[in-house]
């Protein structure tokens, strides 16, 4: 694979020519290998600054904030209800991920063993406040994922978008978060995920942008 990198100028210390010697430095000691960039807080000029070393922009998607203090009200969907995730719902849950998820640009479906012991390893993971939605027939059409604060994944299968099955699940959690003394809650969306702009109406602001560059040289 690429050798990785990522890092920061204290802003105190930025427009010194430091972060053009970092990625200088970055660049020569990935030798022959391609070199991939990863940035936490994007920026114009860091944009300018990484192109002009010949890294190409791959990835990028805006981080999202929202004050609990307001929380949305949306209406439960007809014929739909929810429940917490369980040991006994990942299989429904891996699947609903993949259903939701496999329309998505350059999505690989991982293995369900790898994918569902991530979340159980990770001591943030709120399988409490997380949540699957069922239709009538049983058939999970929904779920969301949270890992601290942060709305870590949301996602609803083709045939049941478009009716509020995403804003409702994604207000149900905010509503969880809030009644436990949360101030914030936090998510990430895609550049070229239309959801953002179903985020944007549930009240999350702007917060910030991550990216990946790549430098190809094979």
């Amino acid at each position: 694979g690429p050798a990785t990198v990522t890092g920061l100028v204290h802003p105190r210390w930025r427009g010194r020519g430091l972060g053009t010697r970092l990625v200088s430095w970055a660049d020569q000691r990935a030798g022959h290998a391609d070199l991939l960039l990863t940035t936490e807080t994007w920026s114009a000029p860091a944009e300018r600054l990484f192109t002009a070393h010949g890294l190409h922009r791959t990835f990028s998607e805006s981080v999202l904030r929202h004050q609990l203090d307001v929380v949305p009200a949306v209406a439960r969907p007809d014929t739909v209800v929810t429940e917490p995730v369980t040991a006994g719902t990942g299989t429904d849950l891996f699947a609903t991920y993949c259903a939701a998820f496999a329309d998505r640009p350059g999505f690989v479906a991982p293995e369900a063993d790898e994918w569902l012991g991530e979340l159980r390893e990770d001591d943030e993971y709120r399988p409490d406040l997380s949540l699957l939605a069922r239709s009538p027939d049983g058939e999970a059409v929904g779920f969301v994922n949270i890992v601290g604060t942060w709305i870590d994944q949301v996602g609803v299968v083709p045939a049941w978008r478009k009716r509020r099955v995403g804003a409702y699940l994604v207000a149900s959690v905010l509503r969880s978060l809030a009644a436990e003394g949360a101030r914030d809650a936090w998510l990430c969306v895609n550049d070229d995920n239309p959801a953002g702009e179903l985020y944007r109406r549930l009240g999350f602001a702007y917060a910030g942008r991550r990216a990946r560059y790549l430098l190809r040289r094979t």
